[in-house]
């Protein structure tokens, strides 16, 4: 097992659990959840049963405690033990664990033989892409040891209780909340323009973005189709397609064979998306029916004040108010998004309600501060 960081410090100790955290939508979570709870007066220390990942090392430069490699393999018999070792010095403790599957079944067995004063678990997910459901018959079986089970959304917990056989009675909805000072509508001539200038976008140009990972899942390929059904009647927009993946090269192929190069810019992984949402005009998210549940991209972009086109899947119903604060279509409808894309094109005061009643909706229901006080109370209770 790797090296532990010790702290004394006299507080109620959360135990963060996760095999690895890299960068993703559940891993952002977390990292809020484990700043915010040390500020909050909890000892927190992380527990990564592989690597820490980058999100994982952005925490332990931040001084949190940890132990890594408790596993160092996926089925290490030996890591139940050292949970349970580590757990039994700390009954007093609860834990909070990410959906990961060798985390399911050794935090679940782990905190339960310990006597631990609590466990949590909170899933990110609604079916696996090609596989269908999230959890596997061990998996449920293991689930049933948490005292808690965190759902995203009230679709998520149907979901979870109807498809995965979650029990209702252990279930609390929590939905996922960013950093709205972070994501904001202003200083977009500053920030955007930084942008614009870098990769040459007209002040005349409406800017479509879309931010996600270049996965199948993710149906860049809709993103692209659409973009060449708008520039048959608009030739005025920009297409910034923002993330990196396995099917980098396969989309930059799609879009010369679509002779859209010029009009569709791939970003690559960055860091400054808070800038580049300011640069944009429209945010886009069309991916299939199976692999979203609360997306941080969509809650990012309303925070910018930006009108959201999404397909209708995961929970995105409970996000985004169809035609108020959002517009919903559906999975894989290529024409309904190039449609809906012309349309805010050419609406400008469609275009502005929309962003300003997203941009309230996340204030008021999804901000990053209104996640971890929900978090908050339900480890109190626990």
């Amino acid at each position: 097992m790797g090296p532990v960081m010790e702290r004394s410090r006299e507080s109620k100790k959360i135990f963060i659990l996760a095999s690895t955290l890299v960068i993703g939508g559940a891993e952002m979570v977390f990292r809020s959840l484990a700043e915010n709870l040390e500020s909050s007066g909890y000892n927190v220390e992380l527990l990564f049963l592989r690597e820490p990942g980058e999100t994982g090392e952005n925490l332990i430069e931040k001084g949190i405690c940890f132990r890594r490699d408790i596993s160092g393999s996926r089925f290490n018999p030996l890591a139940l033990l050292r949970l349970f070792r580590i757990f039994r010095k700390n009954r007093d403790s609860v834990l909070l664990a990410l959906d990961h599957h060798n985390v399911i079944s050794l935090g679940g067995l782990a905190s339960r033989c310990a006597g631990l004063r609590g466990s949590v678990l909170s899933v990110h997910s609604t079916g696996l892409w090609g596989s269908g459901r999230t959890f596997s018959r061990l998996d449920r079986i293991h689930l049933r040891l948490f005292d808690r089970i965190v759902a995203l959304s009230d679709t998520h917990a149907g979901y979870l209780a109807e498809r995965e056989g979650v029990p209702k009675s252990r279930m609390v909805v929590i939905n996922n909340g960013i950093d709205t000072d972070r994501f904001n509508p202003a200083d977009r001539e500053e920030k955007g323009g930084r942008i614009k200038r870098e990769i040459e976008i007209g002040d005349d140009e409406t800017v479509v973005t879309i931010v996600a990972a270049l996965r199948p899942e993710k149906n860049h390929v809709m993103f692209i189709e659409s973009a060449g059904r708008v520039m048959k009647r608009e030739e005025s927009a920009r297409f910034l397609i923002v993330g990196e993946g396995e099917q980098r090269e396969f989309l930059e192929k799609e879009t010369e064979r679509r002779e859209l190069r010029g009009r569709v810019t791939f970003l690559g992984s960055r860091e400054d998306i808070p800038d580049i949402l300011s640069a944009s005009d429209i945010s886009v998210l069309c991916s299939h029916p199976v692999v979203e549940t609360f997306p941080l991209t969509v809650l990012e972009a309303m925070a910018c004040g930006l009108p959201v086109i999404s397909t209708d899947v995961g929970s995105l119903s409970d996000i985004i108010t169809d035609r108020r604060d959002g517009i919903l279509i559906p999975a894989g409808d290529s024409e309904a998004l190039a449609e809906n894309i012309i349309e805010l094109i050419r609406n400008l005061n469609l275009r502005d309600r929309l962003g300003k009643n997203a941009r309230r909706k996340v204030e008021l229901k999804f901000s990053k501060q209104e996640m971890v006080n929900n978090y908050l109370n339900m480890l109190s209770d626990l």
